[in-house]
């Protein structure tokens, strides 16, 4: 055996402990992250990717675009995620032994106390003391902060079972009927279907603001061509603005991540065409632009024009800051025209968008949609830049989200409109979202986001919003950010016990709408009502059904049937509109936005508008595709007779006011609907209960 030479020998001194890694901090680590996900968004756009990339967006749609990313690329497969913690308290589940969690970025503001000016509330103006210095306060603020932590996503968790929250349209376009009229309620433009002979499935037309569907095409064809087509229609809605030299010119500039148009002075936001919104900068203490806000009237800074809204919050006002701040490039100045030109997309990002957005939200739906479309996408995207990227990521995300939660809206509605029962599980809300009934007085819906807690305060008698904000702090448990709430607004030692969602439903009471309705024949300016079926069993054939469906059966459309449930004046915006325009507009407010008061149903198929413009009134059934003209659905002579009757009979009294008490020979023949209030001390139900309610002429005579 050979022996080791002294320079074989091992080493009989211990080797020197490894040097320890500093440990990285906060804002190091966020920096990586953020660099991870510029260096994913720059890989993404292969077809494979990018099409796990929309699946993951589609499920995790309420979050941002960065933790969408990050979710994708550490488990693309994910479907629920929370927090350790969280899955313990709120799921009664555990995270497995051994699992890796997902990285992703949550929000930690924390409270900051900063001395500011006095300013009074109504003018705003800075306070002085009587020697005349600036009267000071000491105010807490929010300062926005990030910090990286851990969630796992369900399939690394066991424990009790989650409820199943089953859309009904899940399947082969199951009720494809109420899909389609869900559809047609969240799109900013009517849609028809009607043969298309160029060899398209569907278009959006700008000039003519409608969407047109190709006929004869299967269900899920038909329904995911009609998505991507909404989504095309809520894109990319250009302004219709027309040539002028002589127009005036404002300074292009940067605001809250999107090019504006900045002028010192005022804008009439009347004459803006539609499609372009205005906003207006208050000054701050230090000379600069301060807060956005929708009015300013005293420390005007300026006005900004924009393509896209901004979100006020409900305190008023956006805080501008280093990240959001007014920021002017090379001083460009443009006019309205030159800048809706400069800030439209090319045709190849319009469809990517479009597609995207249509391939997300049919994702979430299960509904099959074609495939083959993505393969021009990894070539769009070598020519874009990272911004460009990520600005593409922003507006698939947002507009995904919105069309989303409009439809799940929709349909929520429309299965309790037509009574279709669905199981417990289904009918609940999500497990993001909760209602809460406070004293039988108030509901309060509380829903989770990235920052925390959105929520809103409702009449529980009227169904009536009286308030809402955010609670941003996402380490509070739902039962906690409740408690932060009514310490908020003052609601006192409350009791709190979880509410049904469809008990915020209700109607006018008929004795109401019986004497609005006599306004609303009497007066001569432009105005329009909305008349409604009662959910009983004299109505089942006609509630939702197509105009045609009631002709094969021999039905007609019968005033008596109906109920008035809202009346307000046709606003035209300064212009002339044909009636079918105003329909047009109409069903969309009723969809989109109900105007304060109202708690009918969302305009539907079956539904009854009576227009009067330009001293012409008239009368419009609202079909499947459009509208049907009703001659005859009102006659002003014998409805205004009945008025008076029924007022006569109070007192002996005609005065065209809403005063007057009710007869007595009617009180036990009047059968109202009963108050939310009263609906919360019935059983719950799995949708609205029929009522056999009188005909309106036995209850009006």
């Amino acid at each position: 055996m050979s022996e080791l030479r002294n320079d074989q020998m091992p080493d009989p001194t211990p080797a020197p402990p490894p040097a320890e890694m500093p440990r990285k901090t906060t804002q190091e680590r966020l920096k990586e992250i953020t660099a991870n996900i510029e260096r994913g968004i720059q890989e993404l756009f292969s077809s494979d990717k990018y099409r796990q990339y929309l699946a993951t967006m589609s499920r995790f749609h309420r979050y941002s675009v960065n933790n969408q990313m990050l979710i994708y690329m550490q488990r693309p497969d994910a479907t629920l995620v929370a927090g350790y913690g969280k899955w313990q308290k709120q799921f009664e589940r555990h995270v497995n032994r051994g699992e890796k969690g997902i990285t992703i970025i949550a929000p930690a503001p924390y409270k900051k106390k900063v001395e500011q000016i006095m300013r009074d509330p109504d003018t705003r103006l800075p306070l002085k003391a009587p020697d005349g210095s600036f009267m000071t306060e000491e105010v807490e603020k929010t300062i926005p902060h990030f910090r990286p932590t851990t969630v796992f996503d369900v399939s690394q968790t066991d424990g009790k079972p989650l409820p199943e929250i089953v859309s009904p349209l899940t399947a082969a376009v199951q009720n494809y009927d109420v899909m389609m009229e869900a559809l047609r309620r969240s799109s900013p433009v009517p849609i028809s279907i009607e043969p298309i002979h160029d060899g398209s499935d569907g278009f959006f037309s700008h000039t003519e603001q409608r969407i047109a569907i190709k006929e004869g095409m299967s269900e899920s064809q038909t329904v995911s061509t009609a998505i991507h087509e909404i989504a095309h229609a809520r894109l990319h809605r250009r302004p219709d603005v027309q040539l002028d030299h002589d127009a005036p010119r404002y300074q292009l500039a940067e605001l809250a991540g999107q090019e504006v148009l900045f002028t010192n002075g005022r804008i009439d936001r009347e004459a803006l065409p539609e499609g372009l919104y205005c906003y207006e900068l208050r000054e701050g203490d230090s000379g600069y632009a301060a807060t956005i806000e929708a009015s300013v009237t005293v420390n005007h800074f300026g006005s900004v024009i924009t393509t896209q809204p901004i979100e006020i919050p409900e305190q008023g006002f956006v805080e501008l800051n280093d990240d959001n701040g007014l920021s002017f490039g090379d001083g460009d100045e443009m006019t309205i025209f030159e800048y809706v030109q400069h800030t439209a997309k090319d045709r190849r990002t319009k469809e990517v968008e479009a597609e995207s957005v249509a391939y997300a939200v049919c994702q979430y739906y299960g509904i099959e949609t074609a495939e083959n479309s993505f393969g021009y996408i990894a070539h769009w995207s070598q020519s874009r830049d990272l911004p460009e990227l990520r600005a593409s990521l922003e507006t698939i995300n947002k507009t995904s989200a919105d069309l989303i939660n409009d439809i799940d809206r929709h349909l929520q509605e429309l299965c309790r409109e037509r009574g279709i029962a669905l199981d417990t599980e289904t009918m609940e809300l999500p497990p993001h979202e909760r209602l809460y009934l406070v004293d039988e007085i108030r509901f309060i819906h509380v829903q989770e986001s990235d920052s925390g807690y959105d929520y809103t305060i409702y009449d529980a008698a009227t169904g009536k919003q009286l308030d809402g904000g955010q609670i941003d702090n996402p380490n509070l448990t739902p039962q906690a950010a409740i408690d932060e709430i009514c310490a908020l607004h003052d609601l006192g030692d409350v009791s709190i016990q979880p509410a049904d969602p469809q008990l915020l439903i209700g109607m006018k009471d008929s004795d109401l709408a019986t004497l609005i309705e006599q306004r609303f024949l009497a007066e001569s300016t432009d105005s329009y009502a909305i008349y409604q079926l009662w959910p009983t069993e004299e109505t089942d054939q006609h509630r939702f059904a197509a105009f045609s469906q009631l002709q094969k059966q021999g039905l007609t459309v019968d005033r008596n049937l109906y109920e008035l449930v809202h009346t307000g004046p046709v606003l035209q915006g300064g212009g002339f509109k044909e009636t079918p325009e105003i329909l047009n507009d109409l069903f969309f407010r009723f969809n989109h936005n109900h105007p304060e008061g109202f708690i009918g149903h969302s305009l539907s198929v079956s539904d009854v508008i009576a227009v009067r413009n330009n001293g012409e009134l008239g009368c419009f059934y609202v079909d499947r595709w459009g509208f049907e003209p009703l001659p005859g659905f009102l006659d002003q002579q014998n409805h205004l007779r009945t008025a008076e009757l029924s007022t006569e009979d109070d007192l002996n009294m005609i005065d065209g006011i809403i005063n007057n008490g009710k007869a007595h020979d009617n009180a036990d023949k009047e059968q109202k609907k009963p108050s939310v209030r009263e609906k919360l001390k019935q059983p719950k139900q799995t949708h609205i209960p029929k009522k056999n309610m009188p005909r309106k002429a036995e209850r009006d005579i």
